[in-house]
């Protein structure tokens, strides 16, 4: 009974083990998926640069893209990353 238990905890910790480290097809190690900002939070940051009505928001790999229409009717993109909030343009 002793040797089925250590047996058993044995695979149970390999089992654990092996989830931490996952590997892509080229033997590289994932990283965690880091945390990323809302879609309402891209708009917010983006109407902090340029006031105005939303038009479109489109989610790239790794950016909000914003389209936002100014009070004098000018159009303006900004691009927003999606893990820290930062702007990574904005014309």
């Amino acid at each position: 009974m002793n040797k089925l238990r250590k047996i058993v905890l044995g695979i149970a910790l390999l089992m654990c083990m092996g989830s931490l480290a996952i590997a892509d097809q080229n033997n590289n190690v994932l990283k965690p998926q880091q945390n990323k900002i809302s879609q309402q939070k891209a708009v917010n940051i983006a109407q902090k640069k340029f006031k105005g009505r939303v038009l479109a928001i489109h989610h790239t790999d790794n950016a909000y893209r914003v389209k936002i229409l100014s009070a004098p009717g000018s159009v303006h993109i900004v691009l927003v990353n999606d893990t820290d909030g930062s702007i990574i343009s904005a014309r």
